[in-house]
């Protein structure tokens, strides 16, 4: 039970201006500044600015099949803090604020009680994460094919956040200013008309974006060492992989129990055909290294509009909750089946069954390979907290709509007077997963950052729609 009361204000001052010399040069800018109640009176105010200009050189030069062209810059800053009622690990972010925390629990017929066990720095303050951006965007042939890149990068420094503290001098975080994320990318979009009949016609639009770096340079506010950890995400716990950001690493790396290797890569295995665990295995990132998707738009006879969505990703990494009971209770199609010698998997060892098992003894460090019970198997990968069957790619391939619109000839069918325009449409949604490196999870619908957590299969639907404009 609880009892929560939360009222904050935020006060601003906004400006921004343009300006432009002769259509191809435009300039503009914002400046603004914040004041929040959610920090000290003293520091709480967060001044941010922006910029950016294009020159649109092609209304200055006459190039061939180019019909427009325009190079782009842009600097800008975006405030960060602690608003929206937030408490960072069970912290109120005033300054020297305490609350108590009741409990379910009694003592002698009291309720128990508890106080926060964290601290706030006395003098923190919000920041800004600045963002820069140059790009190019190019049409041809009457803006029938045109495509732009652009090129980000993204810096937040001394960000407002909780840090851990060692927890025997009497507190166990400490909320400050610290850290440090840099990020960079590129983005690209692509646009074309290979149609253009007169009952026919087809535009696609394509986008592709790929993430060059989202480093973490310092995330406990000492940059000095390079041993800051935080434990951002745990969907289980018991040594399940989890999501940890530490210094010098990529944003959103991977770790948890799994099979010790030997050099080589080589899983190491005990007597008995059991893989030895290694508490601190790397799983790789959460992050896709490429998004992007495709949409085709096909209009038939200047009133039939055909959509087709498709979007992907590449690379990343998850873990499924679900795929680690289900191989353990036995009820999932890979603890069934055959073996290598084609023997059911579930009939005991003597008879020929049993689960092979590859790897290198832990001792002598000598190929070895075993038969064992696939029911001890299982469990004993559970019991010994191995976990890397059950971590997979997030690379993915989906149709996510399509649709097929009509617009109905109101003028013809003698209701223009009421109605303007007119559309009925039957929209699919999430028809088909294309392509997935594994076949038994949408990874498209992963609703934690480090993975699914025993959450409901993904959904498709079928409906209609109907617009009208008066």
């Amino acid at each position: 039970f609880g009892d929560t009361r939360l009222k904050e204000k935020d006060n601003a001052v906004f400006v921004t201006g343009q300006i432009g010399f002769r259509r191809f040069l435009n300039f503009d800018f914002t400046l603004r500044n914040d004041w929040l109640s959610t920090l000290p009176p003293a520091t709480n105010d967060i001044l941010s600015k922006s910029f950016g200009g294009s020159f649109i050189f092609s209304d200055l030069l006459k190039i061939p099949f180019l019909s427009s062209g325009k190079i782009r810059a842009s600097w800008g800053e975006t405030p960060q803090s602690l608003g929206n009622g937030r408490r960072t690990s069970g912290i109120f972010t005033y300054p020297g604020a305490q609350y108590f925390a009741g409990s379910s629990n009694l003592w002698n017929g009291n309720f128990l009680q508890g106080v926060n066990s964290g601290s706030v720095d006395p003098a923190i303050s919000g920041a800004v994460a600045k963002q820069a951006e140059v790009g190019i965007d190019l049409a041809f042939l009457k803006n029938r094919l045109g495509f732009s890149v652009s090129y980000y990068k993204y810096v937040s420094k001394d960000f407002p956040q909780s840090v851990p503290v060692y927890l025997p001098t009497g507190t166990s975080s400490y909320t400050t200013n610290s850290g440090e994320i840099n990020k960079e990318g590129i983005d690209v979009q692509f646009n074309a008309r290979p149609l253009a009949m007169k009952n026919l016609s087809w535009d696609i639009s394509a986008t592709w974006a790929y993430l060059l770096s989202n480093k973490i340079v310092d995330i406990d506010g000492d940059p000095s060492t390079n041993n800051g950890r935080q434990v951002v995400e745990n969907i289980w716990g018991s040594g399940t992989p989890y999501l940890v950001h530490l210094d010098g690493q990529q944003w959103g790396t991977m770790f948890g129990n799994g099979k010790k290797r030997d050099a080589a890569g080589n899983p190491l295995l005990d007597g008995n055909g059991n893989f030895v665990t290694d508490a601190n295995v790397n799983y790789g990132n959460v992050l896709p290294k490429y998004t992007g998707g495709v949409q085709n738009t096909f209009t038939v006879f200047g009133n039939f509009t055909i959509n087709a969505n498709i979007d992907y990703q590449m690379g990343g990494k998850f873990f499924s909750l679900s795929d680690m009971w289900g191989s353990y209770t036995g009820v999932l199609a890979r603890t069934a089946g055959v073996n290598d010698k084609g023997n059911p998997m579930r009939d005991p060892v003597a008879q020929g069954g049993g689960t092979h098992v590859f790897g290198v003894d832990q001792t002598t460090l000598k190929p070895v390979d075993y038969y064992v019970n696939t029911r001890l198997y299982y469990e004993n990968l559970y019991g010994n907290k191995i976990f890397d069957d059950y971590v997979y790619d997030l690379t993915f391939v989906k149709l996510r709509e399509v649709s097929l619109g009509y617009n109905i000839p109101v003028a013809k069918l003698g209701i223009g007077k009421w109605i303007t325009r007119a559309n009925f449409s039957i929209i699919a949604r999430q028809p088909l997963l294309i392509y997935a490196k594994n076949k038994d999870f949408d990874p498209s619908e992963i609703s934690n950052l480090s993975g699914e957590a025993g959450g409901f299969p993904g959904t498709r639907s079928l409906g209609v729609n109907l617009k009208l404009g008066f």
